[in-house]
């Protein structure tokens, strides 16, 4: 019997979880009767029968293409998407630093310091010196 309990608990645990997040990304506007927040204070403090209500009342509804005057395909939400925001500005691509122009002369620069470094660095051999 306790095994039992003990999966029940679980699996309502499991469906308080997900109806708490999925109250919460579900975007604006989407959800029914009640604002989204609203659905989420409600999940959270009713438990297992706040999840039961978002699933059945709250939840965007789900429905095949052929039956939405959107051209929603199957599986998305009823409600019109919200429109993108346009860029300011174009994302920057990434470059390998073996491709980048910029990165390899830094590189060759750093690499000419630190051999000059090690040159003058170097301790002159004896009997090089001019002092007799």
């Amino acid at each position: 019997m306790a095994y039992i309990s003990g999966v029940v608990s679980v699996l309502a645990l499991g469906l308080w979880v997900y109806s708490l997040v999925d109250s919460a990304t579900t975007p604006s506007g989407q959800a029914r009767y009640l604002n989204k927040w609203l659905w989420f204070g409600i999940v959270a403090v009713f438990s297992v029968v706040g999840a039961i209500a978002w699933l059945a009342l709250g939840r965007p509804r789900r429905v095949p293409a052929d039956v939405t005057s959107n051209g929603a395909s199957r599986g998305e939400s009823i409600a019109e998407p919200a429109p993108e925001k346009p860029r300011s500005r174009p994302r920057p691509t990434m470059v390998a630093p073996d491709d980048d122009p910029d990165f390899l002369k830094r590189l060759e620069e750093i690499t000419n310091l630190e051999q000059q470094a090690r040159d003058d660095e170097e301790p002159e051999p004896p009997g090089s010196s001019d002092s007799r």
